[in-house]
């Protein structure tokens, strides 16, 4: 590498707030949230890897904790 940093854009989420915005009331809630779900895992993806391969030094008991919000929202989703 030559110094250069990975830098995730959150240009997806934007889109994806979008649409249903522009559409309106005309589609339904659940193709909101699957439009909104893969913006939102792909950005946390990228900060995950830029966190993971561009760094010194790892401090794996944040990079777990922050892991647990979305298992458990993921948990609470799939009982529901």
């Amino acid at each position: 590498m030559t110094g250069r940093v990975g830098d995730p854009h959150g240009d997806d989420i934007a889109f994806a707030l979008a649409v249903p915005a522009v559409i309106g009331t005309h589609l339904p809630a659940a193709l909101g949230t699957f439009l909104l779900t893969p913006a939102v895992v792909d950005d946390l993806l990228a900060i995950t890897i830029i966190a993971l391969f561009y760094t010194g030094s790892l401090r794996w008991l944040p990079l777990a904790l922050a892991l647990l919000p979305p298992a458990l929202f993921a948990l609470l989703a799939s009982a529901s």
